[in-house]
This record gives structure tokens, sequence and C-alpha cells, in this order.
């Protein structure tokens, strides 16, 4: 009943809406292209008829990082498959297309709620992998109606989102019980899907794959550009502030200060987490009191002078930052959104700071907290004494950084192991095609008017009416 009235709500507000999903997706950034994707028009090449195919879905630039070692390991398990990825945001997108490009079939934008049995149907995939929370009811139930396997890899349930899931537990638990196997995170995300409405016996704990993405430690190359840029300062210290936040800019102006003041030839990299904060990270930077360079508007021979600023107003390039520093500080830890994703610079082997607000990643900023490979401070009053002070002792940097690293080393193997589930469920799975909604009205129809005929002959003979309605039995002649 749920699933019958989520497809009907859906389907009323359809008219309604896909103008308003049409002009957000524009105001964000898409292109009209993506837009139509969205809408469920994919390119007509992908018609995986004579190969299996599997749709995996993740959000953003954090779920496409964490689980490229998971599509490659992945790609290993069945290279017999067609891998389809659907992403959310337009940086998602840019990166996926990016790193990804050679390792899938194809990158599409993910389609809202009205289409998703649209792409089904182009697709045809024969298993539905999704990450970590993104459980759009559509996906899922459709995937249960043609019989297709789901699966929920990385699968984390983080402080604020989990009162919801459990007060709208009726609706989720039809959700969640569409899915075959998930593997989450931790033993507290175990639970709270649980509680959430998941089977128990689905449920199972893992580890988080942004361990796995610590393995592939090979150090990126730096773009040309950037490598002459920082070539042409050769800054004796490299901070960087990556993914920060709302407000979290102007907290860093006094850090900012004091670290020109203890070390002269800093270039301090700050790189907000999402595209549309640029110009605003660039207003308030350009207070500080010191030069600020754009990574999209760099000179040929680097800064006139340091120390300095660089805003990196670009997607997908923080990564390789994270190697060359010397000291990371993550943002979305000061501003109380929850932290992001840590293991980005401890991959590295870099000493990383954080805020106290690190939810989203509690059991990581626990575990390398406790091993000494992360310092977290009370507040953005000491994020300039935190940093002024690693800044300039480079044995504490180096202990910190190796720790960090030896923790991460110790908990890999998430990626794998959901490989290979993901490839047993796919090889077992035995779909059932669904007409689309064109044909479910033009055949319909005539089908339950012959449904409601053959119930009425039944009644009739039943009732002992046949010679009233002309439906005497046929007189069957045997022999001569």
């Amino acid at each position: 009943m749920i699933a019958f009235l989520y497809s009907a709500l859906t389907t009323v507000l359809a008219p309604l809406l896909v103008p308003y999903w049409i002009a957000r997706s524009r105001r964000k950034g898409h292109s009209w292209s993506e837009v139509r994707e969205s809408l469920g028009w994919l390119p007509r090449e992908w018609a995986p008829a004579y190969r299996q195919a599997l749709w995996f879905h993740a959000v953003s630039v954090g779920e496409v990082q964490s689980c490229v070692v998971f599509l490659d390991r992945l790609r290993a398990e069945l290279p017999e498959a067609d891998v389809y990825v659907s992403v959310s945001t337009v940086a998602g997108l840019q990166l996926a297309r990016e790193r990804l490009d050679g390792l899938v079939a194809g990158v599409f934008r993910a389609p809202i709620a009205w289409v998703v049995s649209r792409v089904y149907r182009k697709l045809q995939p024969r298993l539905l992998v999704v990450a970590e929370t993104e459980l759009w009811p559509g996906y899922f139930l459709q995937a249960a109606r043609r019989h297709i396997p789901a699966m929920v890899v990385n699968g984390r349930i983080s402080d604020r989102t989990a009162p919801r899931y459990r007060a709208l537990r009726v609706f989720f638990r039809v959700v969640l019980r569409c899915a075959r196997l998930m593997l989450v995170q931790s033993e507290k995300d175990r639970i709270r899907f649980i509680r959430a409405g998941a089977r128990p016996e689905a449920v199972r704990t893992a580890s988080s794959f942004k361990y796995d993405h610590v393995g592939h430690s090979s150090r990126p190359v730096l773009h040309p550009h950037l490598a002459g840029f920082l070539d042409g300062c050769d800054p004796q210290s490299v901070v960087v502030a990556g993914s920060t936040r709302e407000g979290e800019e102007s907290m860093l102006l006094p850090a900012m200060r004091a670290l020109a003041e203890s070390e002269p030839r800093t270039l301090i990299v700050v790189a907000p987490r999402h595209p549309h904060r640029f110009e605003r990270a660039w207003e308030v930077l350009s207070r500080s009191g010191l030069p600020v360079y754009r990574r999209t508007k760099l000179p040929a021979n680097g800064p006139e002078a340091l120390p300095a600023v660089l805003l990196l107003d670009s997607i997908g390039e923080l990564e390789q930052l994270y190697a060359y520093c010397d000291l990371a500080f993550v943002g979305g830890s000061v501003n109380g959104w929850g932290g992001h994703n840590v293991l980005e610079a401890v991959r590295f082997t870099k000493p990383v700071v954080v805020g106290p607000h690190m939810q989203n990643f509690q059991e990581i900023a626990a575990d390398l907290i406790a091993a000494g490979g992360l310092v977290q401070i009370d507040g953005a009053g000491a994020l300039a004494e935190s940093l002024v002070t690693l800044a300039g002792d480079w044995r504490a940097r180096r202990r910190i950084g190796i720790a960090g690293r030896a923790l991460a080393d110790s908990k890999t193997g998430a990626s794998a192991l959901a490989a290979t589930e993901a490839a047993q469920l796919l090889r077992g799975a035995v779909p059932i095609p669904v007409p689309s909604l064109a044909a479910t009205v033009c055949l319909g129809l005539p089908s339950a008017l012959w449904a409601a005929a053959v119930t009425l002959r039944r009644y009739c003979y039943r009732r002992g009416m046949a010679r009233a309605f002309r439906l005497e039995r046929p007189v069957i002649c045997v022999g001569n």
C-alpha cells in the first residue's frame, strides 16, 4: 500500500514539480544535457541488450572519490558487465567523468523520482548498488518490482538524520526491505539501519570505503599550471584548508595572519567545498591583508611574494594539494556541519587538524584521535594556535602523519568485500521485465475487460443464468 501511495503521489505531483526541477537544475549549473538525463533521456547508444549491466548510484564528490577503489575491484570481479554510474551534483558529475573514464560504461545525472522506471528500461540492470545514504524510494521500489537485487554499500546514517529515519520507520521499512544486502561502516550504523526498518539479517558491518582509498596512495601529478605556480613561489611551507563551508573562511583569517607572521614563506591554500561559494570565499579572503590568487587565474611565474593565499576555485584538485602540503585543516568541522573526509589528507601521511564537530565521520575521527593520528581543537579560537604550533614543529607533524596512515592501513578491505558480494548478487539475479506506462495504459484496458468477461461468464454458470445471457455450453459430439 505504501509503495502504491508513493507512486501515485509522485505521478500526481510530476506535472507541477518538473518545471521547478528544470529551473533549479539550471540555477545550480547543470547543462541541458544533464537536465535531460535527470528526466530519463539517456544516450541512445546505451543499450546493453547483450551484456550484463549494473547501476551504481552516488550523490556527490565525496561518494565518488571513496567508491573509485570499489568500482575498480568490481571491474575485476565482473569484466563482462557494463557499469553505469549516476551522480546528483554538478561537482560530482565532473569528478566522476574525470576519475571513472575507462573504468565504467557511462556516467549520467541521477534521475528524479518520476522517471526512474524509464532508466531501468533503458539500462536493463541486473543489480542496483547505492552508496552510503542515498535511499531514494523510487530506486528501491522499482528494483523490487522487477526482481532486481538492490544493495547498499558503505552505508551510514548520521546523528543528524537518524531521528528522521526512526520517525518515518513505517515508510522506510518498506524501502529498506527491498535491499538484499547492506554493508555499513560501523556497528552503530548497523543498529540505526535496523531501527529504521531494515531486515537484521540483511545488514552487515564492514568498514569504510574511505580507508581503501588510503591504500591507493600513489602521489598525484599536479596540473602544469598549478605546478608552475608552486615552483615560481617556492614556499617553505604549504598549509591547506580543504572543504571549507559557510563561515569558515572568516574563522580562518586570524590563523592565516598568525601563520604569515610565524612562517613568512608560507602558501595558504583554501578550497571551499562547493563551487557556488567560490565568489563569497574570494571576498572574505581578500580581507586577510595577504595577496590572494585564484586557481583559475594564476600568474605565469607564481606570486610576487610570500606569504600568500591561493583560492582553489576548481574541482578535483584538492587531493593533489593534500599530497604536496605540509599541514592540513579539514573544514565543515568548526561551523557545526559535521566534518568532511580527513582520510583524503591522511592517506599522504599528512597531519590533519579538525574542529569539534565531526559527527559525520565520528567513527573515523575517534579512531584516528585514539591512535594519535588526528588533532582536534575545541573551536575556531584555538585554530590559529594549533596551526602555528604544528607549522613550526616538523617532528610533531611527521609523528601525527605516520600514526594516521598506520591506522588507516589497518582498516582496509571493505571495497573488496563489497565487490565480491555485488558480483554474487548480479550473477544470481533473474530480473522480470515490466511494461512501460504507455504499454500498461494501451493493453491494460482490453486485458481488464477480458478478465471481467471471463469472471462474469463463470458467475453466470454458477447461478444458472447461461440461457439469459446466451452463454449456453457448446454441445460436443463424439463419434458418429
